[in-house]
């Protein structure tokens, strides 16, 4: 029969851009490159690896690693068996240097006594675990994604993931989680449906207020005609780790990385010979505790096996170098008072280079029909929102009769969406890391920040809503990574200085007539609907 613990699996557009160059000290766990990686891998040894199979080890913030193993198998004759023994998932904890010491089963309650029980992630935004329940016949293979949750310290009973996910006469496993710009959960898994580019495909779901999106394919450049498999992604460096078996690898199944969000991704830089073996590499993870250091799968001849067969996967322990020194810290020069308000222009420091950022809003967005100067929502929730509506642009221009007139209008909306309001965002986030690194070193920053808006209210109205477009940032920028950033604001050496132009410069002629679509869902008024981050200076 098929061997379990291969990658569980029968034998086998742009959010990011690699992020910004300037994204500092994360950016050593991503895969752009300002020097030359070496990751350095080693076989962890009998703690937690067997003659049987060990994979998918993730380490959770507590330094609990869970990890699946199928131990004891027997050999008969010329080949494995393993019928008998069922995969579970096990449970170590991690010394002061990252290694797993002994495992043993896992007792929260998700092991099962008749399906193999494997391929498990967590979600720390919902305190959830999500794993895959396989029918132990790997003949006629059969596998479920499943979700536990943890309320006042209990794991609850496992539940069954509803809908299309998990997709009759198909495999769906592989489980991997990450979090969108609202906090939105992210489901990645992989599966061999129909519908995808070919093979196994990594396909993903939204999780929000309980309830999970219709399942959608990764699509390209991640997925290709091959298989890919076994995802895992890293919220800090929106970087989603994979592996694949398509052409031009070290082996057979390779781990590749790539840079994005959602469904928008980079092409994929394969990690390299000084991780990749000729064998089968997967199921890659990185640790919460330290983005340069985590685990991979892999069957490659420093494994334990029955016999010489390359038959089954150990757990190995990667750690990342760099051939030349990492980038350190950018600091920008501190001038002598009196300062004078610095015009941000590019190639200068990095910090700088990312200006003028431009920050996109729908019509009468943020809190439509309102008087109100501020707002409560944050950037990162009204760029989620708009981001769903490119098919409702493109909808306004639908009845063209002329296809080249409609065509080119479509190829505009997706430059704005895919150039201007995904870039723009990327920007922004960078800018507050960086942001940051300068006021913990001690800098009073002042921030010039203008809005803008389409002329299709009142000026009064449109400085009202210049003023609460400009508020969103500030609310991104209070709530940035559970409020580190809100004492500066409140003791004010983090200054904003706004200046809401509403519709006094636009730069189009734009039609004041609510009721024509163009007004709203034109390229021309989109651009006009935005704020700019400026200016950057000291007040120290």
């Amino acid at each position: 029969m098929a061997q379990i613990n291969k990658p569980t699996v029968p034998q086998f557009n742009n959010v990011t851009a690699c992020r910004i160059i300037a994204l500092l000290l994360l950016f050593a766990a991503t895969c752009g490159r300002l020097t030359a990686q070496t990751y350095n891998v080693s076989h962890i040894g009998h703690a937690i690896n067997t003659k049987g199979s060990e994979s998918g080890a993730i380490v959770l913030p507590d330094s609990t690693i869970l990890y699946a193993s199928v131990q004891n198998p027997q050999e008969l004759g010329n080949f494995l068996s393993i019928d008998a023994v069922l995969q579970q998932i096990y449970q170590a904890k991690l010394d002061k240097n990252g290694r797993p010491q002994e495992g043993t089963p896992c007792n929260w309650g998700m092991n099962s006594l008749t399906k193999n029980t494997y391929n498990i992630a967590y979600d720390d935004q919902n305190d959830m675990l999500y794993f895959t329940y396989c029918s132990p016949d790997a003949e006629q293979l059969s596998c479920d994604l499943y979700s536990m949750q943890r309320q006042n310290g209990t794991w609850k009973h496992p539940k069954r993931l509803p809908g299309s996910i998990n997709l009759k006469g198909c495999t769906n496993t592989h489980p991997a989680v990450g979090h969108l710009h609202d906090g939105t959960t992210i489901l990645y898994f992989t599966s061999n449906r129909s519908g995808g580019l070919g093979g196994y495909d990594i396909w993903y779901t939204l999780y929000s207020n309980g309830q999970y999106s219709t399942p959608a394919n990764l699509g390209a450049p991640v997925n290709t005609r091959d298989d890919e498999i076994t995802p895992f992604y890293h919220d800090d460096s929106q970087t989603l780790y994979f592996s694949s078996n398509k052409d031009g690898g070290h082996g057979n199944f390779d781990v590749y990385c790539s840079n994005g969000q959602r469904d928008q991704y980079a092409t994929p830089v394969n990690l390299g010979p000084t991780l990749n073996s000729p064998q089968n590499d997967n199921y890659f993870t990185v640790s919460p505790l330290d983005p340069n250091m985590g685990f991979l799968a892999s069957n490659r001849s420093e494994s334990y096996f029955v016999k010489d067969s390359f038959c089954c996967n150990d757990i190995y322990i990667w750690h990342r170098t760099f051939d030349k020194p990492t980038p350190q810290k950018t600091e920008i020069v501190k001038q002598e008072k009196p300062v004078q308000p610095v015009n941000i222009t590019p190639n200068q420091q990095p910090i700088r280079s990312l200006f003028p950022i431009k920050l996109y809003f729908h019509n009468d967005q943020p809190d439509p029909h309102s008087d109100n100067a501020a707002s409560k929502t944050t950037y990162f929730q009204t760029y989620n929102r708009y981001m769903f509506l490119r098919d409702k642009y493109k909808e306004a221009y639908s009845n063209i009769p002329d296809s080249l007139q409609r065509d080119s209008i479509y190829k505009a909306l997706d430059y704005f969406f895919d150039h201007e309001i995904k870039n723009n965002c990327d920007r922004f986030e960078a800018f507050i890391d960086m942001l940051a690194e300068d006021l913990r070193a001690g800098h009073t920053v002042c921030l010039t920040v203008k809005g803008y808006a389409s002329p299709l209210h009142s000026a009064a109205y449109n400085d009202a809503l210049s003023k609460r477009r400009i508020s969103t940032i500030v609310n991104q920028i209070r709530e940035w990574r559970n409020g580190r950033l809100k004492p500066y604001l409140d003791r004010g050496a983090l200054k904003i200085k706004q200046l809401p132009y509403g519709s006094s410069q636009a730069l189009s002629n734009v039609s004041a007539d609510p009721r024509d679509p163009n007004s709203v869902y034109s390229p021309e008024a989109a651009m006009e609907r935005r704020i700019e981050i400026l200016d950057y200076s000291y007040e120290d």
